[in-house]
Order: structure tokens, then sequence, then C-alpha cells
């Protein structure tokens, strides 16, 4: 097992890609970067999963990346959000006397070609989750009412948190999501200091929008995915590690996959290499294990 083990999947060649994408304003979190930022280059991976406690801007990167790398800001899904506003309603009364159903849609519209940001997930009704991520992994949302039905597609990926001192999630849920990653605070007075006066500063936000370097960087790695190779024994490598931990179906040997193409091209490769398998799957695998009890 030592494929894996409990270090960041950031290793110091991702901290430095990291570094010189001028994430100044947000300190820290090097994970949750890297998983937003693969996010953003491949969007077919759908869902990330960020563990930790209140306060250490879990939420706030997300946002910044989304703004700077999305180009859009993300759209937030407050609990008990109703299941018309998720996915939209259909006008019956017109359907009645035109003969034609006209279908409002709900936030996964709004949501199209950026993060779905749900926070405290593990506070929200489970079926009602386990539905939602269902219809963003088809990428369709389809709304029936009394017999008539409407359409439309659903291009977003949801990025959600939770607290580790609430309500455990379940494997049910969790095991939908591509990626995970569990944040923790630092015990270092220099670095709480410097988040303080960064925040103190007041203009952290006009900052992240100057990532262009980011915006860049995540651009010409789209246009670079198609050209990216996975070796055989880098995918033997992740099957095989899939199985040793006992990850329940394929979902996370193909998010491995991604993931991996995706920290290559973010570096301007066309093979995928065995850091980035390692790096992909530390993020991928890393909840399966949470449920998975050792043999």
């Amino acid at each position: 097992r030592s494929t894996l083990s409990p270090s960041s999947a950031a290793s110091d060649v991702y901290k430095r890609q990291l570094n010189d994408l001028s994430m100044g304003p947000i300190r820290g979190l090097e994970d949750v970067k890297l998983a937003l930022l693969c996010m953003a280059v491949d969007r077919n991976i759908r869902g990330l999963l960020i563990r930790g406690p209140s306060g250490v801007g879990k939420t706030a990167v997300m946002r910044a990346v989304a703004e700077c790398a999305m180009d859009s800001e993300p759209v937030n899904l407050p609990i008990n959000t109703t299941e018309a506003q998720v996915y939209g309603s259909l006008d019956i009364e017109s359907a009645l006397e035109s003969g034609k159903a006209t279908l409002s849609p709900g936030l996964l519209h709004r949501a199209n070609g950026t993060f779905l940001c749900i926070d405290d997930i593990n506070l929200f009704d489970r079926r009602f989750v386990r539905a939602l991520m269902g219809t963003v992994i088809d990428g369709n949302v389809r709304v029936e009412r009394e017999g008539i039905s409407g359409s439309y597609t659903c291009d977003t990926s949801v990025v959600a948190t939770m607290n580790l001192r609430e309500t455990v999630l379940g494997s049910a849920v969790s095991d939908l999501f591509d990626m995970s990653v569990t944040v923790h605070g630092s015990d270092d007075p220099g670095f709480r200091a410097d988040v303080v006066r960064i925040n103190l500063d007041g203009a952290v936000h006009d900052r992240v929008r100057e990532w262009g370097d980011v915006r860049d960087r995540v651009h010409e790695a789209r246009e670079l995915m198609s050209h990216v190779l996975v070796p055989d024994n880098i995918l033997r490598l992740i099957s095989e590690s899939s199985s040793e931990f006992g990850c329940p179906g394929h979902r996370g040997e193909i998010s491995s996959v991604r993931v991996a193409m995706s920290l290559a091209a973010l570096d301007g490769r066309t093979t995928v290499s065995r850091g980035d398998a390692v790096s992909a799957m530390k993020l991928c695998l890393g909840h399966c294990l949470l449920y998975t009890s050792p043999s």
C-alpha cells in the first residue's frame, strides 16, 4: 500500500507550479487548488468533496478559482432549496392552452459552465443529494409533471464542502464524487498571521481577479487534453491500486485517469507520468479508503 501515502497530493513539483501561477491571495490549500484546476481543465470531472473545519477558506478558494479559471461566478445551492428551484418547473396551463410545454430552468441551468457550490452537504437530505449528483453526472435534466415533460443540458461540476465535526456523509453519497480533499487549520503562527494580514488588506477579491496566468494555463491545458496519452503501465498502476483498496465500481480509476491527464496538461506535457498518477489517486481514491475496512 505504499503507492498512496497520506502525504499531500500536491507534490513539490505541483506546489512549484501553483506558486508559479501567482495564487498569492489564497494561502495554503494546495490540494484543493490542484483539484479545482483539474476540474476546470476537464469538464468531465463532475464532483469534488472538501472536508475540513469552518473558516479555513474552503469556499473562498473555490469561488476564487471559479471566477478566474472558469470566467464566471459559481452558483450556490442553499440548504432547503426545493426540487423545482434546482431542476426547474413546467407551466402546465400554458401547455394545455398552446399544446407546447414551457420549461423554466432551475439552478442547474444557471450553473452551466461553472461550479455548483454546496456548503455543508452533509446536512442535506441524502436522497436529494444522490438524485442531484446523478443528474450532474448524466449531464441532462428532465422535468416531468402530469404527463408533460421538458429537458435541458446540464454542464456543471459540483464542489461540496462539509465540516468534519458534523454529521458523517456516508459512502453512498461520497462515492459519487470524483475527488475528495481533507483540509486542516494550520498551527503555524506565522502562517495564521499572514492569512489575517491578507484579509485585513481588503483587496483579496480584486487581487484574485488578476490571476491572468492561471486563466491562461487552464485554457492551454484544455487545448492540450485531446493530445494527452496514458501509457499502459500507468493504467495498470491505477487499476491495481483501485482494486487493492477495494474501491466500489470503476469511478475511482476513471476519475484518477482523468485527473492524471489534467495534471499532465497543466504541466504542458502530452504523456501522463507516474507522479501524475500517484497525485491523482490521492485525490480520487482517498474517500474510498475511508469506508474500506483494512484487509
